[in-house]
């Protein structure tokens, strides 16, 4: 879907009508009727995936996931035990290779694994923005505190005011 992702009512700034956040609310209320996340990891989950899903569940059940997620989540772990791998791999060896070339000469490329690794962090980041693991997605899911503000007619007409 295009567009700007979507925010909960309270988060909202400008003027709506009535009408737009009663079917904003009837829509947010319906978040909570999906089935919860489960605390148990998939099967098929490396042993290093499943120690990631088991330090994110707790945080992420405290936000408006459900079991629809699931697969999202395992595969932000999935990522995540691949980019460990390959983190490794990168820091054992160096960020260029040389190969020779047919003609005898030798070019200097990327390393795939540096390569693969860039690649994986970018799959992270946008599978942590879309399961509220960044400050950027919470922001949208936090509810501002609204603090009353004196307004300059409160300040002139206040009482007990001699002006």
């Amino acid at each position: 879907m295009p567009g700007r992702k979507k925010k909960l009512n309270e988060n909202k700034q400008g003027n709506r009508t009535l009408e737009e956040l009663n079917e904003q609310q009837q829509i947010e209320n319906k978040l909570t009727e999906f089935e919860p996340l489960s605390d148990k990891p998939p099967a098929w989950l490396s042993k290093k995936a499943k120690l990631e899903w088991a330090r994110v569940i707790k945080p992420l059940s405290q936000l408006p996931t459900s079991e629809l997620d699931r697969n999202m989540l395992a595969m932000y772990c999935y990522n995540y035990s691949l980019y460990r791998d390959l983190q490794k791999l990168v820091e054992k060896g160096e960020q260029t290779i040389t190969k020779e070339i047919v003609s005898g000469n030798e070019v200097i490329k990327k390393n795939p694994a540096f390569q693969n690794l860039m690649t994986i962090q970018q799959e992270l980041m946008k599978l942590s923005a879309n399961l509220g693991m960044t400050i950027d997605s919470r922001m949208r899911l936090v509810t501002p505190e609204v603090k009353s503000r004196e307004t300059l007619a409160d300040v002139l007409f206040k009482k007990g005011n001699d002006g």
